[in-house]
């Protein structure tokens, strides 16, 4: 975006007057790739598992964006502009992003421009509206591409939170501008890749891996989502009907962490016991604690957030909802959260007399196959779940928890791991009055086991 901006424009062949670094996320020893898409998709709403698109108007741009201008195919996505008037706007487009979040590392995407003058083709990282204010640093967004037809790389970095009205009576807010020109260059003709580094200390831009800009990072400290967008603006030349039918292409998006800077992600997995509620604590808060005193670099991902602790925790528990469920969403969630380990306790919330061993069983099985279709690399680990006294509702889990190791050790692979966590495990000691949800001590009891097969896998 483009609002009241200070604008540097600086010729390709300027920038001559210091070396220019490359960067290679190639490098294993430096890099690892911590989350990709190539969109080999079959369908929009394949690819609309992991993205969100935008459906409705912008004011300050040319089109509404709607995700009907979404196409997939042949490994690509493509952001289509056509001329047609919907919700008051004479042109429609595109705009999607990422459904997770992420904070600092490399950010990369090969795309094509739409091949008109009047588009905006961008690559962007921007925190979401709905999200409270940050608590270091601003709102903020940076701009990686916003490429214009049929040449020029535009880079922005906006601090959103501190808007003010000049003396125009005109808002604005600090932000800060770089525009090139390649004059040997179209971008709309074949694929470039655009990047930026982006850690505690510096924001770093560049082209086909070469370094083009570099900024100190003042502000921008918050885990936001990638962005992917196309519009028709009245600042990129002239907007006239050859821009029907035109697209911006995109082969991948890829995100590299740094090697040094790599945390190990955890998503723990399960219920209520998993997810923590106003009367019972998620064993997660203690197995953070324990992670982090024995020095280990651990993170805990997942799509939902446990906000009773100051410290809130990521995870994947869905309070009242079986193996079942878990095994019907995990596709979809694993796609977005892939965590390097995961932490499987699934097994309650059936009743005796439905006879659900088997299906429970089969789901967590299903559960392992789809998570190590995604991402072979993972390391499970499956609990033999807790033994409770609600009876006899839950008469069942002994006989569960034999069959979940027969059917682990049938599973018969190094990357799945077999955890008792009914062993130590007394619910008249560990659980508050439901006789089900654990106190302090019992999500203890379970962080301390779940720490034990961590450490030695």
């Amino acid at each position: 975006m483009r609002l009241l901006l200070t604008i540097l424009c600086i010729p390709a062949t300027l920038l001559i007057c210091r070396a220019q670094e490359t960067i290679d996320p190639d490098d294993r020893n430096k890099w690892k790739l911590a989350w990709s898409d190539e969109f080999n998709y079959n369908s929009r709403d394949e690819l609309l598992l992991n993205w969100e698109a935008q459906n409705g108007t912008n004011s300050h741009i040319l089109c509404s964006r709607w995700e009907e201008n979404v196409e997939v195919g042949n490994g690509v996505v493509k952001l289509v502009n056509r001329k047609e008037t919907r919700a008051g706007q004479d042109w429609t487009s595109a705009s999607i992003w990422t459904r997770r979040l992420f904070k600092y590392g490399y950010f990369e995407c090969r795309y094509k421009y739409a091949s008109e003058t009047g588009t905006n083709n961008s690559f962007w990282i921007m925190t979401r509206g709905q999200d409270s204010d940050p608590k270091t640093g601003k709102r903020f967004e940076i701009d990686i591409n916003e490429g214009h037809y049929p040449n020029e790389v535009n880079m922005n970095i906006h601090n959103w939170s501190d808007i003010s009205i000049n003396s125009e009576g005109k808002q604005t807010h600090p932000a800060y501008h770089k525009e090139i020109k390649y004059d040997a260059i179209d971008f709309s003709k074949e694929y470039h890749v655009f990047g930026l580094e982006w850690n505690e200390n510096e924001v770093i831009f560049y082209l086909d891996r070469k370094e083009i800009r570099r900024e100190k990072n003042s502000f921008c400290f918050s885990a936001a989502p990638v962005l992917l967008s196309l519009a028709v603006i009245q600042w990129a030349g002239e907007v006239t009907d050859r821009i029907d039918g035109t697209f911006m292409e995109v082969d991948y998006v890829r995100v590299y962490q740094k090697k040094s800077d790599c945390l190990v992600t955890i998503m723990g997995m399960g219920n209520s016991l998993t997810e923590g509620g106003a009367t019972h604590q998620t064993y997660l808060y203690p197995l953070r604690d324990m992670l982090a005193a024995a020095g280990y670099k651990a993170g805990f991902i997942g799509p939902r957030e446990n906000t009773f602790n100051a410290n809130p925790v990521r995870h994947c528990g869905f309070g009242g909802r079986t193996a079942e469920f878990l095994e019907s969403v995990i596709d979809s969630i694993y796609r977005i959260y892939p965590a390097d380990i995961v932490l499987l306790h699934a097994g309650h919330n059936h009743f005796d007399t439905e006879k659900p061993v088997s299906g429970i069983v089969a789901a967590n099985r299903s559960i392992m196959h789809k998570i190590l279709n995604i991402n072979p690399d993972v390391k499970i680990f499956v609990a033999q779940v807790i033994e409770v006294g609600k009876l006899p509702k839950y008469s069942y889990i002994p006989e569960l928890n034999d069959s979940l190791a027969t059917m682990v050790s049938a599973f018969n692979d190094p990357r799945v791991v077999l955890v008792n966590q009914a062993a130590g495990f007394d619910w008249k000691i560990h659980t508050i009055d439901d006789k089900v949800h654990t106190n302090d001590t019992g999500a203890k009891q379970i962080a301390q086991t779940w720490f034990d097969a961590l450490k030695n896998p």
